[in-house]
Order: C-alpha cells, then sequence, then structure tokens
C-alpha cells in the first residue's frame, strides 16, 4: 500500500491524509480521496477496516473534502483554448454547410455538441441521428426493400416531420 502499511486495517487517518495531499491538482486530491474512501468502505464490509477511518475521511470536518473542483485544466501547463462564439457558430458550423446530407448531419452533431448535450442524450430531445448517412446511400436490397439509410428514406423522412 502507499501509506507503508501492509494491511488496510493499519492505516491512520493522517497517512491517507498525507498520501493524499501530496497530490499538485485540486481534482487529483480529490479522486485520490474519493477512491481511497471506496476503498475503505469496501475493507469495511469485509471486515478489514475501522468503520470510524472512513467516517473521519469522509467526514465534512475533513479539510482536503473543502477542495473545490476545477474545470478547464487550469494546472496544466497550457492552458485549454476555448471557442470564441464566432469561431464555434460562424467558422465550425458554416464549414459544415456545404448543401450535402452529410454537412447537414455534422452540423446537428457540432451544434449539439456546442449545446452541451452529448450524443448519447440526444434522443432524449427527439434528435436522431442515422449513423447510415455515414456511408453512400444504396437505392434498394431486392425485393424493392429501402435501405434504412437510402436517399428516399432520408427525404420521406424529413417530407413527413416538416408536415
Amino acid at each position: 500500500m502507499a501509506a507503508g502499511v501492509s494491511q488496510p486495517s493499519f492505516l491512520t487517518e493522517s497517512a491517507v491524509l498525507c498520501w493524499v495531499g501530496q497530490a499538485r491538482a485540486n481534482n487529483t486530491v480529490r479522486n485520490r480521496l474519493s477512491r481511497v474512501c471506496t476503498f475503505l468502505r469496501w475493507c469495511v464490509r469485509a471486515g478489514e477496516a475501522d468503520p470510524a477511518l472512513v467516517e473521519a475521511l469522509s467526514g465534512r470536518d475533513n479539510p482536503l473534502r473543502q477542495i473545490p473542483r476545477l474545470y478547464g485544466k487550469v494546472h496544466a501547463p497550457r492552458l485549454a483554448r476555448w471557442l470564441s462564439h464566432e469561431e464555434a457558430f460562424y467558422r465550425l458550423v458554416g464549414a459544415c454547410r456545404d448543401g450535402t446530407d452529410l454537412g447537414l448531419r455534422d452540423e446537428v452533431l457540432i451544434r449539439l455538441g456546442l449545446a452541451g448535450i452529448p450524443l448519447k442524450s440526444s434522443r432524449s430531445v427527439g434528435v436522431q441521428v442515422r449513423l447510415a448517412l455515414f456511408s453512400p446511400p444504396r437505392e434498394n436490397l431486392g425485393k424493392q426493400r429501402l435501405a434504412p439509410g437510402s436517399l428516399r428514406v432520408v427525404q420521406a423522412r424529413r417530407s413527413h416531420q416538416a408536415q
């Protein structure tokens, strides 16, 4: 173990706090403390650690619990670069407007990302992106059945949604 003990039952609060506090970045301190508490909770269930230690580490009076979460690579050697409004909505989205279905698909995906909606949540706002649009459309698959990503199906779906 990192604190120089051979069993979790020999851990002390000061040893754990010393190891957790050695991290330089706020998010690393928070992650270490969270993982140690999770591990020690498992050890308590297995009878290998003292429940009082877990309570002390996860309690509100623990000074390391007061460390705020930081975003934007604040502690990184190079700070994160964010797009300006003009770069995001005029240049990036504008580059997708080429009049093709693929350009429309790309614009929808970029706008969802700029709105902060992950692709896995796109169904919750009623937007469905067909991955079949990645490949060129196929007209039929025998007996005049249309492929899910075919151009006719996409056009039919658009005209239906427009009504």
